[in-house]
């Protein structure tokens, strides 16, 4: 599997002499795009399960690197959103605002994670050698 970072990494600042194709550069701007999605909806998931779990704000904070307790209350809020009908209506015109569409985290995150994965697989594709190529195969003797 093709590694993700190095990927963004390359196609964001290619190495010298490297020239990036204008396909390399969309490959990449999708790559972001998918991966913010990822990121938000996984952060979701992980602060609700935390939450469940009983863990403090504190302990979150921490391990957000955040400065206070309640700076990871207000971003769980924010994310996650209230329980209540009228949270959850906030939430989702934020959700609809920022991402184009409203669906439960749950579908959203294996959607976006079914999205890059494909995506990944595509760029590794177009970058394998080309069936028949003797690239990295030793001459026979």
């Amino acid at each position: 599997m093709i590694d993700v970072a190095a990927f963004l990494s390359i196609a964001a600042d290619p190495p010298s002499g490297m020239r990036r194709t204008r396909q390399d550069l969309l490959d990449g701007l999708t790559l972001v795009s998918e991966l913010k999605v990822l990121l938000e909806s996984s952060e979701e998931r992980l602060l609700r399960e935390a939450r469940r779990r009983s863990i403090p704000f504190k302990a979150i904070a921490e391990a957000m690197a955040m400065r206070s307790r309640q700076a990871a209350e207000q971003r769980f809020l924010r994310i996650v959103g209230g329980k209540g009908e009228a949270e959850q209506a906030h939430m989702n015109r934020r959700r609809k605002k920022r991402l184009g569409y409203v669906v439960d985290a749950q579908d959203r995150h294996e959607q976006h994670r079914i999205n890059l994965s494909l995506a990944l697989r595509w760029v590794e594709l177009e970058s394998a050698p080309p069936e028949g190529s003797t690239e990295n195969h030793e001459p026979e003797s």
